[in-house]
């Protein structure tokens, strides 16, 4: 698992799950900038509702701050979770 900035993104690579929910909140705390945030979710390879969770998370702060967090490829397993729990709008 790792979180990693790539300019104004934010890219995630390997699983996100209740096992590495809380690195990488607080690896994003550590990355966060003022602006707009796109988080990049193309090399996550493995999701758990602590994902939905995460993303839920990424947003209250940003807005607190003025900001976005735009969530990009997302994974089907991220999506059907989503859509499991009525939260899809939210994404």
């Amino acid at each position: 698992m790792a979180l990693r900035r790539d300019g104004a993104r934010l890219v995630l690579d390997g699983p996100v799950t209740l096992a590495t929910h809380a690195a990488l909140r607080a690896q994003a705390v550590a990355l966060a900038t003022d602006g707009d945030l796109e988080i990049d979710w193309s090399g996550v390879e493995a999701v758990d509702s602590s994902a939905l969770a995460l993303i839920l998370h990424w947003q209250r702060e940003s807005s607190a701050r003025g900001a976005r967090a735009v969530q990009t490829h997302l994974p089907q397993a991220l999506l059907a979770l989503a859509e499991l729990y009525g939260v899809q709008e939210l994404l």
